[in-house]
């Protein structure tokens, strides 16, 4: 939660210990708007959550969901916001992946399968 806080944070509140959150989020705002930014690391079990604790047009970013689940399926037709995946990572592969950008590195895949004996030739 420091780095939250450092990052500029103005309230945080942890899904695991206040499961009710969105409404808390609202009762912190003026005008119990609901706040501008969500950040979800909670998953599909908190992302109701997450949409009630966000504004109208407030941004929801979504940092981690489980394997499998998508986290907002279901969200309301009245949810006027915003969601943004963040895809995280180790800093070796941000790193990889900016000398590939940099080198301008282009993946070579023509859709040529090979069999298992032969490996040694490819």
């Amino acid at each position: 939660m420091g780095v939250l806080r450092a990052a500029g944070a103005k309230h945080i509140i942890n899904y695991k210990t206040n499961p009710d959150l969105g409404k808390t989020a609202k009762e912190m705002t003026v005008g119990k708007r609901g706040a501008n930014g969500v950040l979800e690391i909670g998953g599909p079990n908190t992302f109701k959550q997450s949409c009630a604790a966000a504004s109208i047009k407030g941004t929801i970013a979504v940092i981690s969901t489980r394997a499998g689940q998508s986290p907002g399926t279901q969200l309301p037709h009245t949810a006027l916001l915003q969601t943004r995946r963040i895809m995280i990572g180790s800093r070796l592969q941000f790193e990889m992946n900016r000398v590939v950008e940099v080198n301008d590195i282009k993946s070579v895949v023509d859709g040529r399968v090979f069999g298992f004996g032969e490996v040694r030739g490819v």
